[in-house]
């Protein structure tokens, strides 16, 4: 086991590193001299009864520290996080900024093996004025009704490929009009960015997210279920449009790059390639590396008739990149409390979405409001905006109220605290209580690995 009194042991098993604890509910953060870790080590298996002085020692240290927090702080805190984690109203007022996305088309100039909206890709299914107008209409009706406003909405774009055609800038400039001052984040392949970029409303995009899998073959490859031709002019046709908004210096572009099995060891030969193109030199750039996941596998991983990937694959993979096995969905919360800025306020969460409906509502073409990115275009529905407008109150209210105190699976889990039960959207969208992700694996939780860089009696 990796866990102590409820501290996380993090590099336990990789010596380059520094090891450390985590207490997986105050999120206090103790890196350990060699004597110490060797110390922790035999202490797992014993009860404090059985401590030899040195052990005992450290133990009555470490709690003194708060490192260690005995039972009845524990089930202090913990009442206290499940006083304040009911919601009655579904809607939070007064929201500092309104976000939301908007899917503008479900066609696509790409056919990527993993993407998931493959499963219903409907191409003639695109947003109109009338469904922007009515998106409007929704969120004035219903922010007025909870005593919030529209204002300076930050509004993320996505697809399908949102650049697809000239009708897909067009209605970009269509939102923009409708809200003047809104913050736009475009999701796009790249394959149409230096095409259409004159058309579109600069000023208002403060970041593109661009898809690039590595150098051009292996990303073609990945791109198209069957060989073309022009695969060169494509990809150079990628870069280029991210030369010009480097260039132009109005936007930061964030470059996605996913990773398995089929592309990893390329990953570093990439990252040259973008030095030696200066695209990774530009302070507006920014790469984040991520691996290819599935929220309805039971560790996150991808698999299918091409590619599967286990847990050896996972360390591979993080191994030969030199990085913690941080991009792995399960461990978003994990590894943000272990990055945080040293002496910041924490303060333990108990759920994995703490987004307040309105707040990141997600537009379909299909007319059906989601909570968020829709996994399962038949599920996951919290309302409509068209033709007519609705909310269904009792699926927010269910899906906002979902924490790790109601979840009897989750209730005596040391790791619900920075597990938080998964994805609500996904547990509905595989029609199961809760998806444990990477902490029902021990080996992974055995092999964690990070480059911890704190002071010892850091928190």
């Amino acid at each position: 086991m990796a866990l102590i009194f409820n501290n996380l042991i993090i590099n336990k098993s990789h010596p380059k590193y520094v090891p450390f604890l985590l207490n997986l509910l105050s999120g206090r953060r103790r890196a350990l001299s060699n004597t110490e870790f060797a110390s922790v080590i035999s202490m797992l298996d014993k009860t404090p009864i059985d401590f030899n002085d040195a052990e005992k020692e450290l133990y009555r240290s470490l709690t003194a520290e708060k490192q260690f927090i005995s039972d009845t702080d524990r089930s202090l805190i913990e009442k206290k996080i499940t006083e304040q984690c009911f919601f009655e109203n579904i809607i939070a007022p007064d929201l500092p900024e309104l976000y939301f996305s908007i899917q503008l088309t479900q066609a696509c100039n790409m056919s990527c093996g993993y993407c998931y909206e493959q499963l219903y890709q409907n191409p003639t299914l695109r947003i109109t004025t009338a469904h922007i107008d009515s998106i409007a209409d929704f969120l004035n009706h219903y922010c007025s009704l909870y005593g919030t406003e529209v204002s300076n909405p930050y509004i993320r774009i996505t697809g399908g490929e949102p650049l697809v055609d000239a009708s897909c800038v067009d209605m970009i400039n269509y939102i923009v009009d409708t809200w003047p001052d809104c913050s736009i984040e475009l999701q796009t392949n790249g394959i149409n960015v230096l095409k259409y970029y004159n058309g579109l409303p600069i000023e208002n995009i403060k970041k593109i997210h661009v898809s690039l899998d590595g150098l051009k073959d292996t990303h073609i490859a990945r791109r198209y279920s069957v060989p073309i031709e022009n695969g060169d002019a494509i990809y150079e046709n990628i870069l280029q449009g991210i030369i010009k908004i480097l260039a132009d210096g109005k936007m930061e572009v964030i470059l996605k790059t996913t990773v398995d099995m089929r592309n990893y060891k390329e990953i570093p030969a990439f990252k040259e390639y973008l030095r030696q193109r200066n695209i990774s030199t530009s302070p507006h750039f920014k790469h984040n590396i991520g691996y290819l996941l599935d929220f309805t596998n039971e560790y996150d991983l991808y698999s299918d008739r091409k590619i599967t990937q286990t847990v050896y694959d996972l360390f591979t993979i993080s191994e030969h990149l030199q990085e913690a096995i941080a991009p792995v969905s399960s461990m978003s919360v994990l590894a943000e409390i272990m990055t945080r800025s040293h002496n910041t306020p924490y303060s333990p969460r108990d759920r994995r979405c703490n987004t307040a409906p309105l707040k990141n509502y997600y537009f379909s073409p299909t007319g059906n409001v989601y909570l968020c990115d829709c996994p399962n275009i038949d599920t996951g529905i919290v309302g409509t905006y068209y033709p007519e407008a609705s909310l269904y109150e009792e699926v927010i209210t269910e899906l906002k109220n979902r924490n790790v105190f109601k979840v009897e699976k989750c209730k005596p889990c040391a790791y619900k605290f920075v597990c938080l039960g998964n994805c609500p959207l996904s547990s509905l969208t595989k029609r199961t209580e809760v998806s444990c992700g990477i902490f029902a694996n021990e080996e992974i939780l055995d092999n964690l690995q990070f480059n911890y860089f704190g002071e010892k009696d850091s928190c």
